[in-house]
């Protein structure tokens, strides 16, 4: 579980990175952060994100009041 959080942690570190550039770049005279397909594609990455997370925190929560077994048990 560790190991899934902290993937997810640095894929949100990316993706702080990756705004913080396109506040600086420009392309066609504006920053990249105010075209609108990059505002899209950064919500769709946000959105994975805590889907991702959400997932890997319920997966966390059966397995501590369920035990392995019963765990892998409900989520078949």
């Amino acid at each position: 579980m560790k190991d899934c959080m902290r993937l997810i942690g640095a894929a949100n570190h990316r993706m702080q990175l990756m705004a913080q550039m396109a506040l600086h770049r420009k392309t066609f005279g504006n920053y990249i952060a105010q075209h609108g397909a990059f505002l899209s594609d950064i919500s769709k990455c946000r959105i994975e994100l805590e889907q991702a997370k959400l997932l890997v925190l319920e997966a966390a929560d059966h397995l501590v009041r369920l035990g392995n077994k019963n765990a892998r048990r409900t989520w078949s």
